[in-house]
């Protein structure tokens, strides 16, 4: 029974980040690994040091990630 209900919790996780990263364009993984760990791991993440190509970058991802949080309740 507890195996069925995160196999459950995984394949929505997966499939939202599957969807958002589709209709983005985006990378999947990156997306699922936010979903799952909350920690932003794209391209200058933490450095405190952005270029503009990087700060556009975030915010596709940023935008993404809380589309897939979205469809996850």
């Amino acid at each position: 029974m507890e195996h069925d209900k995160f196999k459950a919790v995984n394949l929505c996780i997966q499939e939202s980040a599957l969807l958002t990263a589709a209709v983005g364009g985006l990378s999947a993984p990156i997306i699922e690994r936010f979903l799952r760990t909350g920690n932003e791991t794209w391209d200058g993440a933490g450095s405190g040091r952005f270029t503009l190509a990087q700060l556009m970058h975030h915010e596709v991802y940023t935008r993404a990630a809380k589309a897939a949080l979205r469809t996850l309740t």
